[in-house]
């Protein structure tokens, strides 16, 4: 038997501080995957929070180089299409 239990929904306040978090993470450019998982643990921000943001934000998440490091970069403009 699975557990079905809903996971408890993401307050709006952590909702606004993950998308914060994220503002100014990637406002220097784009990050990588583990750099940012690494900064949101350190920042105590709760990465299901990051991740609602990530996707509220239409933060982009592409590979950077041949490696398949992936990192996470703001959209450049209106359109863009997130790749999860």
């Amino acid at each position: 038997m699975t557990n079905t239990k809903k996971p408890e929904a993401i307050s709006p306040e952590d909702l606004n501080a993950a998308a914060d978090f994220l503002r100014a993470l990637l406002a220097g450019g784009p990050v990588t995957v583990p750099q940012a998982r690494e900064a949101a643990r350190k920042a105590g921000v709760q990465m299901r929070a990051v991740k609602e943001a990530k996707r509220a934000l239409r933060v982009r998440t592409e590979p950077e180089d041949p490696n398949v490091v992936y990192v996470w970069r703001m959209p450049a403009a209106r359109g863009d299409q997130e790749r999860e």
